[in-house]
């Protein structure tokens, strides 16, 4: 076997994935075949680089370890595939989804109650009255209601956490060359630097003094028929500043393709990249929900660099074009959130957000912002840094989510109400919180340690898709 034929091997048990990425693809993932593909991946967790790509290594590895933990037949991220991935015949996968948490509940091996109570009180019960009285939806959020939660609450709390070992053995699989609490120092570092940032750019003493002026800012929010323009207004200054900056080459009819976010995602998003198809016909989108009340004025220009160009947009074309013309197997695997999550594989967001987040510096420091905008950045930062701190925190050095969410609040400025859902984003996705921050500096590092014209180095890195390289020199 060689890496293409085992990347080919990976998709047949992912069309999915294969076709997120324009390729063709029959059927749909079967978690009947759970062993099978176990199996396929135990052969390439020992098996060298003339093999398999270091990033399907890397997954092979991943899903093995899950599998004997038992996490693969407990878990609840799985209800996003067939609700909006490209799956065919989505409730068949449901009803073998339904067979595998049953299947575990027999052997023990049962989500954390935190996990289940959020997709039995929130998830699944407004996909259940979507449905008609026979779908498998409503017997999956019966087992849930019934059975796993019962189940859950006798085995107790924060069976969540990772544990130092567990959470180090991942992030050392992802790749990443700093231990967790190496990571988390830094981070908290990081933090005091934005903290200090805000607080100048508003003209205040301190960080704390700061907070009043930074609510005002980040709750404005654009007026009713704004949205769009605001937008197309944005990107199309993110376009000619990184031409005039000379940042990047962009081709010389770019631009970026704005569409609307689907009335079934208005939940999940209200701005966001699709990404370019790495092997099919046609380009990506930046969609916004055009929801005056879902938009702060300020975050809109950093959204666009984040989103849009030189961030995820410009990213995902220039994979496009790199390996579309290359018409070979990619080095790498999971770049889709929806297929991360159902297989709690983040590796690629190292490249992928943090480069989304390296772009945002960039741009900052190249002078692009305002300075409302300005301290819109420094804040996304924090939260970065926050997250990064916290997730480490939480899993590994006994931090409670009370002190969390103090760290949100009074170090980040977060809104009390929106606590909630960072904490959520650890217990439920653990070390994909890590990854902007890490990617981030990560990236930084090797664009400073290069020596290259920015130019060079961004399309060095680039060229290696969402697998980081170790020097961009070599």
């Amino acid at each position: 076997m060689n890496p293409g034929q085992a990347w080919l091997t990976h998709l047949e048990f992912e069309p999915e994935e294969a076709r997120m990425l324009g390729l063709e693809a029959e059927g749909r993932k079967s978690l009947a075949r759970l062993g099978e593909q176990i199996d396929f991946y135990r052969g390439l967790c020992n098996a060298g680089d003339d093999e398999v790509s270091p990033a399907l290594r890397r997954l092979a590895r991943l899903a093995v370890r899950r599998h004997e933990r038992g996490d693969e037949h407990a878990e609840l991220e799985r209800i996003l595939l067939p609700r909006i991935g490209d799956m065919r015949e989505p409730e068949g996968y449901v009803r073998e989804h339904v067979a595998l948490l049953r299947e575990g509940l027999e052997r023990g091996h049962v989500a954390p109650i935190e996990v289940l109570q959020h997709f039995g009180g929130h998830e699944l019960p407004a996909i259940a009255d979507s449905v008609d009285a026979e779908s498998p939806w409503r017997e999956l959020a019966a087992l849930v209601e019934d059975e796993l939660i019962p189940a859950a609450r006798t085995l107790g709390p924060d069976r969540w956490r990772l544990g130092e070992a567990e959470y180090a053995w991942r992030v050392a699989n992802m790749g990443l060359l700093h231990s967790p609490a190496a990571l988390a120092e830094l981070a908290e570092r990081s933090l005091r630097t934005q903290q200090r940032m805000i607080a100048e750019l508003l003209g205040a003493s301190s960080f704390a003094a700061a907070q009043p002026r930074l609510q005002e800012i980040t709750s404005e929010r654009l007026a009713p028929g704004e949205v769009v323009p605001a937008y197309r207004e944005a990107n199309a200054r993110c376009v000619a500043f990184v031409r005039e900056q000379g940042l990047f080459e962009l081709p010389e009819a770019f631009e970026v393709n704005l569409t609307a976010v689907p009335p079934e995602m208005a939940a999940v998003t209200h701005a966001g990249n699709a990404p370019a198809p790495l092997f099919g016909s046609g380009g990506g989108s930046f969609s916004v929900l055009d929801d005056a009340q879902r938009h702060r004025k300020a975050w809109v220009a950093p959204l666009a660099v984040h989103e849009g160009v030189p961030g995820h947009y410009l990213q995902s074309m220039l994979w496009q074009r790199e390996f579309r013309a290359a018409g070979v197997a990619p080095s790498f695997v999971s770049i889709a959130d929806v297929l991360a999550a159902e297989r709690q594989d983040w590796g690629a967001m190292p490249a992928i957000e943090g480069w989304a987040v390296y772009a945002e510096d960039l741009m900052l420091d190249a002078g692009f912002h305002e300075p409302q905008q300005a301290v819109a950045v420094a804040n996304f930062h924090a939260i970065r840094c926050a997250r990064a701190w916290i997730d480490v925190g939480l899993h590994c050095q006994g931090m409670t989510r009370e002190r969390a969410a103090q760290i949100l609040v009074e170090d980040v400025g977060l809104d009390p109400a929106d606590t909630g859902r960072e904490l959520l984003r650890s217990i439920r996705v653990p070390t994909q919180p890590l990854t902007y921050f890490a990617g981030w500096q990560t990236i930084a590092k090797l664009i400073a340690d290069s020596g290259l014209p920015r130019a060079v180095a961004h399309a060095r890195l680039l060229a290696h898709g969402p697998s980081l390289p170790r020097t961009l020199t070599g």
